[in-house]
C-alpha cells in the first residue's frame, strides 16, 4: 500500500489555490502550513520555494521569482512545470541566454509539447533571431494551436522590440483564427496608438535635444535615443518624457559619466521611483536597461549632490497634478 505523504497533500492543494489566481488565500496557506508543521514534520524546502516563486511570477515580481525558480530547477530539473515559470520569467526580464540550456533540453525531447515550443519562439524574439522567430510563428499559427493570450503575448514581446510590423502582423494572424475576438482586436489598435506615438516622440524629443548636450555627445545622444524608445513603447505622457529628456540635458551640463543604458535607466527610473514598489522599479530596470535598480538608485543620490533635483520634482509633481492618475505599462 502506497505511503499518503500529508505535507504533500498540503503543497499540492496551496499550489491548486495559486494556479487558480487565489494568490493572497494560497500565500497565508503556505506561511501556515511552515508555522503548523515545523518541528513535526520536515518542511519540503524545494517545494515551498517553487510555491513562493509561483506566487511572486503572478504577482509580478518576475526578478524574485526568477530567482527563487533558479535555485529550484538547478535542484530539480525534471520538474517541467516549474522550468517552463522559469523560462518564461528570464524571457519576460529580457534574459534569454539564463533560459537557453533549459529551453533546449525540452525541445531535444522527442515531441516537445506546444507549450515549449511556444516559450522557444519567445525566446527566437528576445534573441532577436526574427526570422527562426517568424518562421515558427507561421508553423503554430497554420496549426492552428495558439490560443489568443498566446498570439497577445508574442506580439508584446515584438512590441517590446519595436519591430511593430511584426507584432501588427501577429494580431492580424490570431484575428483570422479568432475572428471578432474584442481583445485582439483592441490590442491592434494600441499597437497602432504605440506606432505612431513612438514615431512622434522621436521626432519631438531626439533630434531637437542633440544640440543641447554640452560634453560626451554620443553617449548622451545614444542615452536619449534609447530612452525615448523605451518610454514610449511603455506609453508615458509626452510631458514626462519631456521632462526625462530635459533632465537628461541637466545631468550632462555636470559632466557625469556612466552607460548610456544607465542614463536612460535614471531618467526612467526619476519618474516611476514613487508610484513603483521597489521589485516592480527592479523589474522595469533589469528588463528594459540590463541595470540592476541599486546600481540606478547609487547613480542618482550622486546626481542629487548637484542641486537640480529639487527642480526636477517640482515639475514631475505638477505634471502628475495635471494629468490625475496614470497607467503604465
Amino acid at each position: 500500500m502506497k505511503h499518503f505523504n500529508f505535507l504533500d497533500k498540503i503543497y499540492d492543494d496551496i499550489e491548486k489555490m495559486i494556479d487558480n489566481g487565489e494568490l493572497e488565500e494560497g500565500l497565508n496557506a503556505l506561511v501556515n502550513s511552515a508555522q503548523v508543521h515545523n518541528g513535526n514534520m520536515l518542511i519540503d524546502m524545494d517545494r515551498h520555494s517553487k510555491i513562493y516563486g509561483k506566487y511572486l511570477f503572478y504577482k509580478g515580481d518576475r526578478t524574485r521569482s526568477m530567482f527563487l525558480l533558479r535555485d529550484y530547477v538547478q535542484r530539480r530539473p525534471d520538474d517541467e512545470d516549474a522550468v517552463l515559470l522559469y523560462i518564461e520569467n528570464c524571457l519576460d526580464l529580457d534574459k534569454p541566454d539564463d533560459a537557453f540550456n533549459y529551453l533546449v533540453r525540452l525541445m531535444d525531447k522527442k515531441n516537445p509539447s506546444k507549450k515549449v515550443t511556444f516559450f522557444y519562439l519567445l525566446y527566437l524574439i528576445s534573441s532577436n533571431n526574427f526570422e527562426n522567430a517568424i518562421n515558427l510563428f507561421k508553423d503554430l499559427h497554420r496549426r492552428k494551436v495558439l490560443d489568443v493570450m498566446e498570439y497577445i503575448k508574442i506580439s508584446y514581446y515584438f512590441l517590446m522590440k519595436r519591430r511593430f510590423d511584426l507584432c501588427k502582423d501577429v494580431l492580424l494572424c490570431g484575428l483570422s483564427v479568432h475572428k471578432g475576438n474584442t481583445k485582439l482586436q483592441e490590442e491592434f489598435e494600441y499597437a497602432r496608438q504605440v506606432e505612431m506615438f513612438y514615431i512622434e516622440n522621436i521626432k519631438n524629443y531626439y533630434f531637437p535635444y542633440i544640440d543641447k548636450f554640452q560634453y560626451r555627445q554620443e553617449l548622451y545622444a545614444k542615452g536619449l535615443r534609447y530612452m525615448v524608445e523605451i518610454l514610449s513603447v511603455r506609453f508615458y505622457y509626452e510631458d514626462e518624457i519631456e521632462l526625462a529628456a530635459d533632465l537628461l540635458v541637466e545631468i550632462n551640463k555636470i559632466n557625469f559619466f556612466v552607460k548610456y543604458k544607465t542614463l536612460a535607466a535614471i531618467c526612467d527610473y526619476f519618474l516611476i521611483r514613487d508610484i513603483f514598489e521597489d521589485w516592480e522599479a527592479d523589474t522595469v530596470m533589469i528588463k528594459f536597461y540590463g541595470v540592476k535598480l541599486e546600481t540606478v538608485k547609487n547613480r542618482l543620490n550622486k546626481i542629487k549632490k548637484y542641486g537640480f533635483m529639487q527642480e526636477f520634482d517640482e515639475k514631475l509633481e505638477m505634471i502628475r497634478e495635471n494629468m490625475g492618475e496614470y497607467d503604465y505599462e
